[in-house]
């Protein structure tokens, strides 16, 4: 899989001599975008939705303002002074190759990290309990690891299932600065403790709030909840099929499917829409694994999750 690297450089002339390195040696296994600014490389994340793999800043345009980022490296004037022990920092003037060989380095180290799974719990019927189950899995999964339950419905009902501890900022005002210039943070004033060691967002005032919600902000908000370091995201979906859906999809692991003997067949319906979806090429989600479950699950969550 090719690499996206993100070069934040002022220097037209040395971005270009990288870039021309990166693109007659390793075209196949980096594709590195110039910025010249960090506004603009915050800017390029957003238009392109896509993962970025690593992130590397001139030194002078890192110490101006705070590196957004949480991949990067620093690329420092001398080699004299850079910390051997951080592994953040690379001589700018290395050669080609001993760059090219500290991006795989910093990219694997990376993805050695904690990787976060998303569960979506969903069903194409109403009234099936996905909440319920949505909310039982995610305090399932916290006893023993570190969780985040994101209810995307427009009219939620979790607060039944969940004491909210604190916080006043709702969802709906997360999914607003997640598009504001430093888009790679989510300011942590919106995220709010639950007495089972969850977290989540409070859920809107007004429903129309989260029907004005694009399915690209929604993307974005899940690629940061995911840098935050959580083992899990159980996300609880609307029992509609749209774009925002879609767009969810694309960002999940496995899919869980909520069983009721009316709405058997329509769930069957859709498992094979969705397996015909994947086979599309401009089509990004290709979930690993399904569920089903019918919602009284107290007694069987563990095999039901494998974990």
């Amino acid at each position: 899989m090719k690499l996206n690297v993100i070069l934040i450089e002022n220097d037209e002339e040395y971005a270009n001599m990288l870039l021309r390195y990166v693109v007659r040696n390793n075209q196949e296994d980096i594709k590195l975008t110039i910025c010249s600014s960090l506004k603009k490389a915050y800017e390029c994340v957003e238009e392109r939705i896509e993962n970025i793999d690593l992130v590397l800043v001139s030194e002078g345009l890192a110490y101006q303002e705070k590196v957004g980022f949480d991949n990067y490296m620093i690329l420092k004037e001398n080699d004299y002074d850079i910390k051997g022990n951080e592994k953040k920092e690379i001589f700018k003037y290395a050669s080609g190759e001993n760059i090219v060989s500290e991006i795989f380095r910093a990219v694997s180290n990376q993805k050695n990290k904690v990787k976060t799974k998303i569960i979506t719990v969903y069903s194409p019927n109403g009234g099936t309990g996905k909440t319920f189950v949505s909310t039982r899995l995610a305090g399932y999964l916290s006893k023993s690891k570190k969780v985040f339950y994101l209810n995307l419905e427009s009219i939620t009902d979790f607060t039944e299932y969940f004491k909210l501890m604190e916080g006043k900022n709702s969802i709906t005002s997360a999914l607003y600065q997640v598009e504001q210039e430093n888009a790679t943070i989510i300011t942590k004033e919106y995220i709010v403790k639950q007495e089972e060691n969850i977290d989540t967002f409070i859920p809107p005032e007004n429903a129309l709030d989260m029907l004005e919600m694009d399915s690209k902000r929604i993307r974005l908000l899940i690629k940061k909840i995911k840098k935050m370091g959580y083992d899990y995201i159980v996300i609880d979906m609307d029992s509609k099929f749209d774009k925002t859906l879609l767009a969810v999809l694309e960002e999940t692991d496995k899919l869980l499917l909520i069983k009721t003997k009316e709405g058997t067949i329509k769930l069957e319906k859709f498992r094979k829409y969705l397996s015909t979806l994947n086979q599309r090429e401009e089509y990004e989600a290709k979930i690993t694994e399904f569920g089903f479950c019918r919602n009284t699950i107290s007694r069987d969550l563990k095999e039901l999750m494998n974990v």
